[in-house]
């Protein structure tokens, strides 16, 4: 286990003790901490229910890298297939009433969204929309 100073272990444990960062971060100092006081990886995986080479994963990382170890990597993934400002097109038309949009109807159906947004020149799929709405919290009769 890497050798740390008093101030760098106080850190791992802060993380450890916290409720307000992310659970697998916290998960991760725990694992640190556990090793730290002498136990094996396989006791720690025994502990808290996970397998022993995730144990020494993140001991192997954090051994290599100290407190950034225990950070997740960044994934990119694929690229979002519509761009910021077309989902905020979306979001701001769906949250503008029709009526002052110059349209005759009071209120936005899914396919009304979709026709209002094509010709506002943002060809979305009904299905995307409501993965937008999902994701944002909002509703949407269809």
């Amino acid at each position: 286990m890497r050798d740390l100073t008093d101030d760098k272990r106080a850190e791992v444990q802060r993380i450890m003790r916290s409720h307000t960062l992310g659970t697998a971060f916290v998960r991760r100092a725990q694992i640190v901490v556990h090793a730290m006081s002498g136990l094996k990886a396989e006791e720690i995986a025994g502990r808290m229910d996970l397998c022993g080479n995730t144990v020494r994963y993140w001991i192997n990382r954090f051994n290599a890298r100290a407190l950034d170890g225990l950070e997740e990597d960044v994934h990119t993934g694929r690229p979002p297939t519509y761009s910021a400002e077309q989902r905020s097109a979306v979001i701001t038309a769906a949250l503008t009433h029709p009526t002052e949009l110059g349209l005759p109807f009071a209120c936005w159906t899914l396919n009304r969204l979709v026709a209002y947004l094509s010709d506002q020149g943002t060809a979305m799929r009904r299905s995307r929309i409501s993965e937008i709405f999902i994701r944002e919290g909002l509703g949407m009769a269809s």
